[in-house]
């Protein structure tokens, strides 16, 4: 297998962690809220996860079975120091989530959270798209940031609806309301 191969390889296995670390932490995040709402959108967010994590594995499994992907571009030492600095993401959060998200914590800190946490894991799927070269890489990896930031409006929507429900309905009145006949 060629060195290109084994970075995205490598790449590949740091989100898949990233993801596992992120379903973890909207669990335990859910699980501490008080509101219907913030506890539904992190247990979505953790389904969300599982799924990437399902794509993750199956295009890990492909390129280590026929060791073809593309390759990772020019600048691989920067994008290999980044994913390096980006691995623990989820991780530390999980480890700070006390810190974070104390059990004293509104729900709005820790949707907070969550939406600084989506950030991060969407800039890292920058960081990897802008280092392949293989036309299905750089799909792939496109598709998962942006479905970070997807994941990243939803937590915004849900702060929105808990701190300023008159702003969140205004804002969202042609979502709840019947259409005009």
């Amino acid at each position: 297998m060629s060195a290109a191969a084994e970075a995205e390889l490598k790449a590949l296995e740091l989100a898949l962690q990233m993801e596992e670390d992120g379903r973890q932490y909207y669990l335990e995040a859910g699980a501490r809220c008080q509101n219907r709402v913030a506890r539904a959108t992190f247990t979505w967010l953790a389904d969300l996860e599982f799924q990437h994590m399902k794509a993750i594995r199956h295009f890990n499994a492909e390129l280590t079975r026929s060791g073809t992907w593309g390759t990772v571009s020019p600048d691989l030492p920067e994008a290999a120091e980044w994913v390096l600095q980006s691995q623990n993401l989820f991780r530390d959060a999980l480890a700070e989530v006390d810190e974070h998200v104390p059990a004293e914590a509104t729900d709005s800190d820790a949707l907070d959270h969550g939406m600084e946490l989506e950030l991060r894991t969407r800039d890292y799927y920058q960081k990897c798209l802008e280092g392949a070269a293989d036309p299905m890489a750089h799909r792939f990896f496109e598709g998962l940031r942006d479905a970070e930031y997807k994941h990243y409006e939803l937590l915004e929507n849900t702060k929105l609806y808990l701190d300023n429900p008159d702003v969140f309905f205004e804002q969202n009145e042609g979502l709840l309301v019947e259409p005009p006949l």
